[in-house]
C-alpha cells in the first residue's frame, strides 16, 4: 500500500508530531529518498519521517527497522532509526501521519 505514496507524501501528510507513541512493530518500511521513510504500523496507519544521517546508506537490504523512543513515545529530535547489525543510526528529525483516506481517494 505505501508504494502509492511514492508520487505524493507531501500532500497526504499531516502536520508534524510533536510526538508519536512508540512504534513497537511497525508492519514495514519504505524509504522515498535519502531523507524520508514511510513506517507502516497497519494499513490505515502511515507515518512519513524525515532522517538526519547516513543510515539509509547502511541499512543493507533489512526488512526490519529500529525505531528508539522516548519514555513510550518518539520524538522528533530526540530519537532515533538503525537497522539491525548496523552500528549506523540516523535522528529522527520529522513525524508527520499520513492520511490514507486521502491517497485512496486520490487513485480513484
Amino acid at each position: 500500500m505505501t508504494s502509492a505514496l511514492l508520487w505524493c507524501p507531501r500532500p497526504t501528510a499531516a502536520s508534524e508530531l510533536r510526538r508519536s507513541r512508540a512504534f513497537f512493530s511497525p508492519q514495514g518500511w519504505e524509504e522515498i529518498d535519502d531523507d524520508h521513510i514511510l513506517v507502516t504500523m497497519r494499513p490505515s496507519e502511515v507515518y512519513l519521517m524525515r532522517l538526519n544521517g547516513p543510515c539509509l546508506d547502511y541499512d543493507n537490504g533489512q526488512a526490519a527497522l529500529l525505531i528508539s523512543n522516548t519514555t513510550g513515545f518518539v520524538q522528533p529530535k530526540f530519537d532515533r532509526v538503525s537497522f539491525p547489525g548496523s552500528s549506523m543510526s540516523c535522528r529522527i528529525e520529522e513525524i508527520r501521519e499520513v492520511d490514507m483516506a486521502a491517497v485512496r481517494a486520490s487513485k480513484t
